[in-house]
């Protein structure tokens, strides 16, 4: 027995020798995230992220997803080609992928509470006079494409004799709200006629027109793209603005429009060059 022991007793002190020296460290061959590739698919050929003038949309190179990890949003790396989107990946997915991804909400990414932002401007340096980055929402499963659904509609102005001094465009909605936040009713039936982002009445300042900033000319003319939300909008207004921010007398756009703006829906306008009134 007592040599028993001591030969335990070796191996102990053996253990606790081993234990003092240094132990080689291997840094983790990640960094914990996951590279996949997923694929999209949509509800027809108008429901992308750019909208040609016939109506019918594509994904623009350098558009970006953002999708639920059961945290957090995490952001796609900009488009390239084949419907698909890279994103590295730190957990599960589930509930909802928004696009673009800048719009999406990470206080409220639940079926129970989905929203999205509707930003006060866009920058279109870059961008193609079809870009239109309207808010679409997907089911987010582990494994599974996305097929994304718009939530909301389009407003497409056609700006010509726009004056050279131009830096900004701003277009309003009078009386109704266009930016900042919104719930997304029935998220968990994307597609239906009633999963939408809709318009209110809250006029507060800020919260009924979009600038435009960076835009394509072709001559003295442009094209812009809004994203609105769902509603009935009876009046548009727009104003070009020079570098101080001040309004050019020279060029000012008022219409009455009547238009019931539903889910996926859009309506072009342009605007005549001897009265400035709109007209489809």
């Amino acid at each position: 027995m007592k040599q028993f022991l001591s030969f335990i007793s070796i191996l102990t002190l053996l253990a606790l020798f081993s234990a003092c020296e240094p132990v080689a460290l291997t840094e983790p061959e990640t960094d914990g995230l996951r590279t996949v590739t997923i694929g999209t698919s949509y509800e027809s050929t108008a429901t992308k992220a750019e909208i040609g003038d016939d109506l019918s949309f594509s994904w623009t190179p350098g558009d970006e997803i953002a999708v639920w990890t059961g945290r957090h949003y995490v952001t796609s790396e900009p488009y390239v080609s084949d419907n698909t989107f890279t994103l590295h990946l730190d957990g599960i997915r589930s509930g909802f992928a928004v696009y673009p991804a800048s719009v999406a909400d990470p206080d409220n990414a639940t079926v129970e509470s989905l929203k999205v932002t509707l930003p006060e401007s866009y920058d279109l340096s870059g961008k193609s006079v079809t870009y239109s980055p309207m808010p679409m929402i997907a089911i987010n499963n582990e494994g599974a494409d996305l097929n994304f659904y718009h939530v909301g509609g389009l407003l497409r102005l056609t700006l010509r004799d726009i004056p050279a001094e131009t830096v900004k465009i701003r277009v309003f909605l009078p009386g109704h709200r266009i930016t900042g936040s919104f719930a997304v009713t029935n998220p968990g039936h994307p597609g239906e006629r009633d999963c939408v982002i809709a318009t209110d009445n809250d006029a507060t300042a800020g919260n009924t027109y979009v600038d435009f900033t960076n835009f394509t000319l072709s001559g003295n003319a442009t094209v812009l793209n809004l994203p609105v939300p769902t509603g009935t909008y009876n009046n548009v207004h727009i104003e070009a603005k020079n570098a101080a921010d001040a309004t050019l007398a020279g060029f000012g756009v008022s219409a009455a429009i009547n238009w019931n703006c539903e889910r996926a829906w859009g309506k072009k306008l342009s605007n005549d060059n001897a009265t400035y009134s709109l007209t489809l």
